[in-house]
Formats: C-alpha cells, sequence, structure tokens
C-alpha cells in the first residue's frame, strides 16, 4: 500500500516537510553538475549562490505545487511518492524565482534584496552574478531530469519550464524596452508609451504566468487532470491573481516600509511604468502631469520628494485601497464560478497575497 501525506491546514507542516528538503536539493543540484574534478572550493562557492539568492523569501510558489495536487485529488490523499515530486518542482520554481531576481537586479541596478544586498552587490561580486543567473537556471532543469525523467508528465513540464521562461524573458523585455523608448528631450511626450495595456502586457508575461500559473499546473500535472479547458480556466484565474499582485507590488515599492518588504524601493528613480505612475497620470491635471514628466526617472532625492509630494496630492493611497477590494472581490467571484478547476488552490493564494505588506 502505497504511505499518504496528512491534509494540509494544520499547523506548518506543510511548510517545515517543503523545507526539509532544501539541504537534499542542493545535493542534488551539486552532485549532478556535468563538470568532472569540480573543487571543493568551487562546490563551496555554488552552494553559496544556493544559499543565499533562494532562500530568504515567502515560498508562496514552492508551496502552491503541492497545494495544488492536494485541490486536485481531494478527497484522496496525496502519496508520499506524489508530495516528494511536488517539493522537486516547488524547489525548481524557487531556484528560477532566484535566477530572475538575480538578473532582474543587475538589470534596474537594486542594491537590496529580501533585507540584504543583493547578489551582485556583494562584495568581490560584480559580473560573476551575470553567469550566476544562468547557473541557477541550468541547476531547474538539472533537478527535473534527475528526479522526474521516468514520470509520464516529465516532458510536459520540460516543455512548459521552457515555455515560461521565454514568456517572462519577453515580458522583462517590454519592461526595460519601454524605459528606453522615452524620449528624454521633450518631457511632454516622454511617457507617451505608457499604457495600462502595455502594463497589463507587462504584468501578464513578466509577473502572472510563472507566479500562479505554472506552480498551479505543475501541480495538476501530478495529480494527473490537466485539460485543455482545465489550463486555459487556470489562466484565467491566475492572470487576475498576477495583476493584483503586481498592484500591490508596484504600491509597496512606493510607500512600503523597506524593512518588511526587504529591499528600497526605486520604481520612481528607475521610471517603471507602475500601477501608481500611471494612475497618477490619468488623475493629474496639466501643471501635476508637467512636474511628473519633469521628474519621474531621475535619480536624486529632490525629484523623487516631488513626485511623492503628487501621488500624495491625488490621494493614489486611497485609489490602491479601492482598487484592492475591487480585485479581491473579482477574484473571488472568478473563483467561485469555475468549473473546470479545483478551486482551493486559488482561495489558497488569493489569502496568501491579500492585504500582504511584503
Amino acid at each position: 500500500m502505497k504511505k499518504t501525506i496528512d491534509a494540509p491546514g494544520k499547523g506548518n507542516k506543510s511548510i517545515e516537510l517543503f523545507l526539509s528538503r532544501y539541504e537534499f536539493i542542493v545535493n542534488s543540484c551539486l552532485s549532478s553538475i556535468p563538470v568532472a574534478n569540480l573543487s571543493s572550493q568551487a562546490q563551496e562557492r555554488l552552494k553559496r549562490l544556493l544559499d543565499y539568492t533562494v532562500l530568504g523569501g515567502k515560498m508562496t510558489r514552492g508551496l502552491t505545487v503541492a497545494e495544488s495536487l492536494k485541490a486536485s485529488i481531494a478527497p484522496r490523499l496525496p502519496t508520499e511518492e506524489e508530495i516528494f515530486h511536488c517539493h522537486i518542482l516547488g524547489w525548481c520554481l524557487e531556484i528560477l524565482q532566484a535566477a530572475f531576481l538575480v538578473a532582474d537586479d543587475i538589470m534596474d541596478n537594486a542594491k537590496t534584496r529580501r533585507n540584504k544586498p543583493c547578489w551582485n552587490q556583494v562584495e568581490n561580486m560584480g559580473k560573476q552574478a551575470y553567469n550566476d543567473a544562468f547557473i541557477l537556471e541550468s541547476f531547474v532543469y538539472l533537478l527535473l531530469k534527475q528526479h522526474c525523467r521516468q514520470c509520464k508528465w516529465y516532458i510536459d513540464v520540460f516543455e512548459l519550464f521552457h515555455h515560461v521562461c521565454l514568456k517572462t524573458e519577453v515580458g522583462q523585455m517590454l519592461d526595460l524596452w519601454v524605459e528606453n523608448q522615452n524620449d528624454l528631450h521633450c518631457p511632454k511626450d516622454r511617457y507617451k508609451n505608457y499604457t495600462f495595456d502595455l502594463y497589463n502586457q507587462i504584468v501578464e508575461n513578466k509577473t502572472a504566468y510563472y507566479s500562479f500559473t505554472l506552480p498551479v499546473l505543475l501541480g495538476m500535472y501530478v495529480a494527473g487532470t490537466v485539460t485543455e479547458k482545465s489550463t486555459t480556466e487556470t489562466a484565467q484565474i491566475c492572470s487576475q491573481l498576477g495583476l493584483y499582485f503586481q498592484i500591490q507590488d508596484d504600491y509597496l515599492d512606493c510607500y512600503g516600509d523597506s524593512e518588511t518588504i526587504g529591499k528600497i524601493g526605486t520604481d520612481i528613480q528607475e521610471g517603471k511604468c507602475s500601477w501608481v505612475f500611471l494612475t497618477a497620470l490619468k488623475k493629474a491635471n496639466e501643471t501635476q502631469k508637467g512636474k511628473l514628466y519633469e521628474n519621474y526617472a531621475l535619480e536624486n532625492t529632490e525629484a523623487i520628494k516631488i513626485v511623492k509630494t503628487i501621488y500624495d496630492e491625488l490621494n493614489v493611497q486611497s485609489d490602491f485601497k479601492q482598487e484592492s477590494e475591487k480585485h479581491f472581490a473579482e477574484i473571488s467571484s472568478i473563483i467561485n464560478e469555475s468549473t473546470e478547476v479545483s478551486k482551493p488552490v486559488f482561495t489558497f493564494l488569493l489569502n496568501r497575497i491579500h492585504d500582504r505588506s511584503k
């Protein structure tokens, strides 16, 4: 008889079990490197890379895989083998997230992440961090090959990871591209490309799919419940979850406590196409727009202060509260009306991100 795992919801057992796999994951990565006679110093360096960049987050993506499995097979309890594969896939997601964040921090010239210096800001790291992002992504495929190759869903999941990587990278391209399309010599036209349509496209590709759709689908693959209809419905719900999540992220970048969110907000000085900036532009009069055009994307304290003052004048914080309530209600309704997927996993995700402070 196959051993089963208790249902979720009691204490932090699910989190503890997931975390308990971490050293096994690290050892699997290091033992699978296709390099002969790799020195102990080099292996220690790679372990440090994993420890520094993978740990310290909320682990929502990684934990969601097993929650998706449990919701998909209920009332049956998952077997130990199913949970094991969910944990492998969950840690693949957490490592992929680390790869994306290392690269993103380099491109954004960010200073802190999870209450410590970004990996590329660590002493003597510099350009090595570029290559480290590639190594982290490669670890994902090593883990899949080492532990999931005999699973009937292996090829589908392998291809799904490749699909999501490209989708996320194109989303990042859109994010960076729009910043560089600004006409720096004509403040009036500087942000003509910044629209909510473009914002939604960036969010859908850069954030929503790998953060929400991917972990849910991975659990469904382990459960054997993936169909064309369930995939479509999952993507629709997760797209809205991703949008809600990114709006929160943009707001916290401006108004969140840096100690709580674990990083110093930089969207204003980077000139990001953010929900806060778009909302302010939509509400601003011509004088306020002029000040926003002239001071956004400038890396000086006075310019940042002017932009934030206009945000306050326009009461953007109130708009955020209304937007949050609207999205929570809309997503709850979409979940309740769904027919092709297991609803508990989406409720789990919505509750994880609702009213978050980091």
